[in-house]
């Protein structure tokens, strides 16, 4: 006869401890039968769940934010002299007869990394978000395709809402003025990352509350769309007094597409976990 045990599980309600954790706790009485003269065991235990997935003890969200993060902040200091000559400006209109101070290409290039840690931060946001309201041990996707997905999701916005506007200002405005545009958006997008950066890493790592942060989180993207909406009538419609048509351009380019991802995120968000 072989040496191996033959084992049972039996599973049975645990009565002593209905008082204190409720109807459903089981305890786990588990069985080994000798063949050969062996001892009798005897386990007990209760049923375990996994802990709640927190996005602020995940290595790879920590190092990927903090290598980020230094990236950022080179990409600033590379471009401060744009950052500073486009807060000083913000708020008038460039005269055409004004010679300016011309935005190296080293600036440029640093705005558009800046651009491109805007949208990682509001992914990982959305992320750490995404992980708090849903239990992702359920998720059929890894945590790390779903950071990339968001990240997709968001580069695609950028881009979908860049090539809009290209469009758009070709077709009805002049050269000069789409120069103009460029640039303040550049800044304004960057200026939109690096405010909603606090919001992000409490959030995270700070156990900002959900209310909280998303009510900080949406003041930023207010206050980056009302300067959208303000840089867009000082450059291409005062002059005009075209009270219609800058609504109808901000709506069509700016609320549309922001609109768009909200319910494409949203729709992600309410099928993506598998009910059992």
């Amino acid at each position: 006869m072989p040496d191996s045990l033959q084992q049972s599980t039996v599973i049975v309600p645990d009565t002593s401890q209905m008082g204190m954790v409720g109807t459903d706790t089981l305890a786990v009485v588990q069985t080994e039968k000798p063949v050969k003269g062996q001892t009798e065991q005897l386990v007990v235990g209760v049923e375990g769940k996994p802990s709640a997935y927190n996005a602020g003890t995940d290595s790879v969200v920590s190092a990927s934010v903090l290598m980020m993060i230094i990236v950022a902040l080179l990409a600033l200091a590379a471009s401060w002299g744009f950052v500073v000559r486009q807060t000083r400006n913000f708020f008038y209109r460039e005269n055409e007869r004004t010679t300016n101070v011309p935005d190296s290409n080293k600036e440029i290039r640093s705005q558009v990394l800046l651009v491109a840690f805007t949208t990682f931060i509001f992914s990982v946001s959305y992320f750490a978000y995404f992980t708090h309201v849903n239990d992702v041990h359920d998720m059929a996707m890894s945590k790390n395709l779903l950071i990339l997905l968001f990240v997709g999701v968001f580069v695609a916005y950028i881009l979908i809402k860049v090539g809009l506007y290209q469009l758009v200002n070709w077709v009805f405005f002049h050269g000069k003025e789409i120069e103009q545009w460029n640039k303040s958006q550049l800044y304004v997008t960057t200026m939109e990352g690096l405010l909603m950066t606090p919001v992000a890493l409490l959030f995270i790592y700070g156990k900002l509350p959900l209310t909280t942060a998303l009510i900080c989180g949406g003041f930023v993207v207010i206050l980056c769309k009302l300067c959208t909406f303000y840089k867009s009538y000082l450059i291409f419609f005062r002059r005009f007094a075209a009270f219609l048509q800058i609504f109808l351009y901000f709506c069509a380019l700016e609320l549309i597409p922001l609109a768009a991802l909200v319910g494409i995120l949203e729709a992600y968000n309410g099928n993506s976990i598998i009910n059992f």
